[in-house]
């Protein structure tokens, strides 16, 4: 037993001797690959925060447009339908205007035939009299 301590011990001089200097060059090579993947996953889990925070801001600004858009939508229907009465008013008391100048303009030539019959009636009745009277 003891040799095949001894043996053992043997071989991991031996090892040792050969390779040691190559395995402690792996080693160094893996720690800092190590090291660079963690600094690697740490800047990936930084920006993973930082597109989370965007995509939020991003949430919210859609959001907030959104809300707005409809709000101006809102608003200018009602401005549209306001505007539209108006004009509607509007057209109506100009098709008013007009009949009432209509109405006017009747009421003008009755009124002109009326006089003028009664100058007519004037007239015949002063020629009446005055054949009368010849």
């Amino acid at each position: 037993m003891a040799e095949e301590k001894r043996s053992a011990n043997d071989i991991s001089q031996i090892r040792e001797l050969i390779f040691g200097d190559k395995i402690r060059e792996y080693d160094r090579h893996f720690a800092q690959i190590d090291e660079t993947l963690n600094k690697i996953n740490d800047a990936l889990k930084k920006h993973d925060e930082q597109l989370a925070t965007v995509q939020k801001d991003l949430q919210q600004t859609s959001n907030s447009l959104t809300a707005k858009m409809e709000s101006d939508i809102s608003r200018m229907q009602k401005e549209w339908e306001e505007t539209k009465k108006q004009i509607l008013r509007k057209l109506e008391e100009l098709a008013n205007d007009k009949a009432d100048r209509l109405k006017m303009g009747n009421y003008l030539i009755e009124l002109g035939m009326r006089l003028k019959d009664e100058n007519m009636m004037e007239q015949i009745l002063e020629q009446s009299s005055n054949d009368g009277k010849r």
